[in-house]
């Protein structure tokens, strides 16, 4: 066996960082249940009352920040350990901390600007059009046509 793939398979950080790997594929599977019971309980939230819940909005945010920490983890795009080995993720994804050193910034997600709506076209200039393009006396009930 070549003497580099030894030491590699005997590297003690890289079978721990295996185990974390498990842990946070654990946490990651019960982090989506918790985002679906938030998704029905917001849905039901607007459905009754009409209103979205500031609470489960911001519970939802941090949720999907956390989410994408673990995955960043579990990418190796990031040494560090997502909660609970690190506080509790605020805000946007990638906003609250810097990335390791060495490592590159995932790219920010824009967000998605809506589309203008182009102004419907005038109906009449339109209608005028056609009424020039069709031959004179098209109008006109032809002989057979029956009324």
């Amino acid at each position: 066996m070549d003497e580099h793939l030894k030491e590699r398979l005997t590297e003690q950080s890289t079978w721990l960082r295996a185990l974390y790997m498990v842990l946070f594929a654990v946490i990651f599977s019960i982090t989506e249940i918790v985002i679906a019971a938030v998704v029905i309980v917001q849905f039901l939230m607007k459905l009754f009352s009409g209103k979205v819940n500031q609470q489960l909005l911001t519970l939802a945010q941090s949720l999907g920040t956390y989410v994408y920490d673990i995955v960043i983890f579990m990418g190796y795009n990031s040494e560090e350990k997502p909660f609970p080995f690190a506080p509790w993720p605020q805000g946007a994804p990638g906003q609250e901390r810097a990335p390791d050193k060495g490592q590159s910034a995932a790219a920010p997600v824009a967000k998605k600007q809506p589309k203008p709506k182009p102004a419907p076209a005038p109906v009449a200039a339109e209608e005028k059009k056609t009424e020039e393009k069709k031959p004179a006396g098209s109008d006109e009930q032809k002989p057979g046509e029956g009324a």
